[in-house]
């Protein structure tokens, strides 16, 4: 059967070049369902391209490892690059995982299972579980459990939680560059009722303050009329705040100007108190105390070491003496050779010890010496801390008592404004409860 034939008849006569753009069309998609997301690499998938990508990442990583392990045993680099082998090998497991996983999407039986165990998840749960490149890209959600699931997930939130929600949703689709489907998210229009519930009774100052009108508009979730409404009475109370803050912050420029030198005084005696605290010799000696006690224990060690290389060096010559600088060996000693030499191995093992031992008291008495300084250095400091607190709160009190009276002058100032400010404000909010009722009698 022809392209032509298989289309409804209509009075618009069907081209052969229309026919043939049609069936390219067709083939066209399938080709796209069957390869999935074909790229401009050398024709290859895009999962194939990954798994290219990320074999060769691995074998990289793995050359490296293994390169490092190796120059290091044979003492061309520093025992300490070993250590890089580490990452490396985090860095082929995580290929490794990440290989399988593809394989697995890969194959129609284990994408199923994945589909299926997605459609029994809540919509945060799938995306956690796969992720989002991974579900969008091999359709482990269609579009109607995606809008499902979203439904469901957006339950409970309040308007601006949804109007949040939405726009982070539609960030994150955004940002994958394939998708199996075309997926739509559900519009926060649908949740318009919450705003009629979240608004009843609430003045029109907390409205204003509280949610966004440029996105109540964008999303259509308000009636236009009620959004000029309160757009209009909106510009008025920005009026009146501006008026208001203006005036507020004349009379605070003046409080500021009549107490300047209250607040200096006790900015000058937090300071004093604050510096005297920092500079003390306690502080600084707590700052250094484990540098210093490191250092002690540090020069027990190197101590310690020396004892047994000056232990080991007396050994040496010993043994090189009876055994010709090493021409004789043990078995070919006499027997009274032989035992003297064991007494110079023994005393060798008893001088290690012997220095073993001094070591380990040495540092127990270091550990202790550290540790009732410690105590102490802190108890100082606690007092010292206590003392400019003190100092603090006494410069507070004094600064309040100055500032009393101007305080008190400030307040009084600013309660007649403030009085007609909260009177106007009542008197838009008013104005928007008319229109609310005009509109509820209308209904």
């Amino acid at each position: 059967m022809s392209i032509t034939s298989a289309l409804p008849y209509s009075q618009h006569r069907v081209s052969f070049q229309d026919a043939r753009m049609l069936k390219e069309r067709i083939l066209g998609a399938t080709f796209w369902n069957n390869r999935l997301i074909t790229n401009d690499f050398g024709g290859l998938t895009t999962l194939e391209t990954a798994r290219l990508a990320s074999r060769l990442l691995a074998l990289t990583m793995l050359a490296v490892g293994v390169g490092v392990v190796y120059l290091s045993g044979v003492g061309v680099i520093a025992s300490s690059f070993a250590l890089l082998a580490v990452p490396c090998a985090i860095i082929v497991g995580a290929v490794i995982i990440y290989n399988i996983r593809l394989n697995n999407y890969e194959n129609p039986d284990e994408l199923l299972k994945f589909q299926r165990d997605a459609s029994k998840m809540n919509f945060e749960s799938v995306f956690q579980a796969y992720g989002w490149n991974d579900v969008l890209r091999f359709g482990i959600l269609n579009p109607e459990q995606f809008a499902q699931k979203y439904r469901e997930r957006i339950q409970g939130m309040s308007l601006i939680e949804v109007i949040a929600y939405y726009e982070k949703t539609v960030n994150r689709i955004s940002q994958c560059s394939f998708h199996k489907f075309r997926y739509q998210v559900p519009s926060p229009r649908e949740s318009a009722g919450l705003w009629s519930k979240e608004t009843e009774n609430t003045p029109l100052e907390k409205i204003i303050l509280t949610y966004p009108l440029d996105k109540l508009e964008k999303y259509s979730i308000v009636d236009k009329n009620e959004l000029n409404c309160i757009s209009n009475l909106k510009k008025d109370y920005q009026a009146l705040k501006l008026e208001h803050d203006a005036k507020v912050l004349q009379f605070h420029k003046e409080f500021e100007t009549q107490t300047v030198d209250f607040k200096r005084a006790y900015e000058a005696e937090c300071a004093r108190a604050n510096n005297a605290y920092d500079q003390s010799d306690v502080l600084k000696e707590l700052q250094g105390c484990e540098f210093h006690y490191a250092k002690e224990r540090q020069a027990v060690q190197e101590g310690l070491n020396s004892s047994k290389v000056e232990a080991r060096a007396r050994f040496e010559r010993e043994v090189a003496l009876i055994t010709e600088n090493g021409k004789i060996s043990y078995n070919y000693l006499s027997n009274e050779i032989k035992t003297h030499y064991d007494q110079l191995k023994l005393k060798l093992q008893q001088d290690e010890n012997q220095a073993d031992t001094i070591a380990r008291l040495r540092i127990e008495q270091i550990n202790a010496g550290r540790n009732q300084r410690l105590i102490h250095l802190n108890q100082e400091r606690d007092r010292l801390n206590s003392e400019r607190n003190q100092i603090i709160e006494a410069a507070k009190k004094c600064y309040d008592e100055g500032v009393s009276a101007h305080l008190k002058r400030r307040q009084e100032g600013t309660k007649p404004f403030e009085e007609s400010f909260q009177s106007s404000v009542a008197i838009v909010n008013g104005r928007y409860q008319a229109y609310l009722r005009t509109v509820n009698a209308q209904r």
